[in-house]
């Protein structure tokens, strides 16, 4: 080490390796974080190693005011409204299913490339390429490599 070079400060570091489990699919995961991580910080650690492995898309399914408890900050969404807005999302995505079929469960290996170009990115609906690709291996796992090619074609 230089003497003129101010010494650099270290922290003590475990190396962990975990996985998370999803629709059978497993990821493994190496993080690191310091030896003294709390559980909300180790979480967090595997969480953003994870993040590197995955691909996020939202959609904004609609706002709307909803009254709050006494001292409670959060929406507190109830599972009634979740469900209305993920049948909302399933309802936006089935029409663009309808070019080429009359629901999700009949589309056919050959129509994904076509239901998939025919997304515009200035579309009113607020349906990206990718959301629409994410909700078709959700809804038709038996397509997902094809849906992948696709996505990797239309790249």
């Amino acid at each position: 080490m230089d003497e003129n070079q101010p010494a650099r400060q270290t922290c003590k570091v475990t190396c962990y390796a975990g996985y998370i489990q999803l629709d059978g699919k497993r990821i493994d995961v190496s993080f690191e974080a310091a030896t003294d991580a709390s559980k909300e910080q180790l979480d967090a650690a595997f969480l953003s190693a994870l993040a590197q492995h995955a691909t996020f898309d939202y959609l904004a399914i609609g706002d709307f005011e909803k009254a709050r408890d006494d001292g409670d900050s959060s929406p507190g969404f109830r599972v009634g409204e979740v469900q209305r807005g993920i049948r909302h999302v399933d309802t936006i995505h089935e029409l663009y299913i309808k070019i080429a079929a009359d629901t999700i469960a009949l589309l056919r290996k050959v129509d994904v490339f076509r239901v998939i170009d025919s997304v515009r990115p200035d579309n009113i609906d607020g349906v990206s390429r990718s959301s629409l690709a994410n909700w078709i291996k959700a809804k038709r796992p038996d397509l997902g490599t094809e849906v992948d090619e696709v996505m990797a074609e239309l790249a």
